[in-house]
């Protein structure tokens, strides 16, 4: 499983009030408090594991409902679109479209850092007119996720989401505490909401 965000980037947290660099002592519980931060922004947002740090290939199945364009999982890169053009579903029922035949959208990723989230039919370039509405009847394979690394936004929120948990055993694990001459609570059975409010852009543009 892969993690948002490094033991250093923790430790280098004034709030922790250890060395980034010359204590190593905590590494292994921060290590394991920065994977189940990790997973509990995959679960918020409703996305897979690993969803801001993919990097393996896959294969994935869509039915289309449209037959110019095909909404799909985001994803970070496409190596190859495939339709069955008679319903079948096998290995061979399959065939693999050029790369002109198709484009992706957002057009603009390169500059905006999102995912790909749909396919459309390029009929000015290619030579394919139209999806077929069969089940499974398209076949992407391509790195499914919003990143490849994750965002400095998700980073942000993994390393305080770790703070907040590490700062919780010092409390004995207590589900809610107050502190200090203001009354400020401190949130420790869930995601904090300072993270919920770092990770509210991220839900609105992957959530629908």
């Amino acid at each position: 499983m892969a993690d948002y965000c490094t033991t250093t980037d923790v430790k280098a947290n004034p709030d922790l009030g250890i060395s980034s660099t010359d204590v190593t002592q905590y590494d292994d519980v921060l290590g394991l408090l920065i994977t189940a931060a990790s997973r509990m922004i995959d679960e918020y947002l409703g996305r897979w594991p690993n969803f801001f740090a993919s990097t393996d290939q896959t294969v994935r199945y869509y039915t289309a409902h449209d037959p110019t364009c095909l909404d799909i999982d985001e994803a970070v890169s496409i190596a190859s679109v495939a339709v069955s053009e008679g319903g079948e579903v096998t290995s061979t029922g399959y065939t693999t479209w050029a790369a002109t035949d198709y484009m992706l959208w957002p057009y603009n990723t390169s500059d905006t850092a999102e995912p790909y989230r749909r396919i459309e039919i390029d009929e000015s370039n290619g030579s394919q007119y139209s999806f077929y509405g069969y089940p499974k009847g398209v076949k992407v394979t391509g790195v499914f996720g919003y990143s490849s690394t994750p965002p400095d936004t998700i980073r942000r929120a993994c390393v305080a989401q770790t703070v907040f948990m590490f700062m919780q055993d010092k409390q004995g694990y207590q589900n809610l505490s107050a502190g200090g001459n203001t009354g400020s609570l401190s949130y420790t059975g869930e995601l904090h909401p300072l993270v919920k409010r770092l990770l509210d852009p991220y839900r609105m543009k992957v959530i629908v």
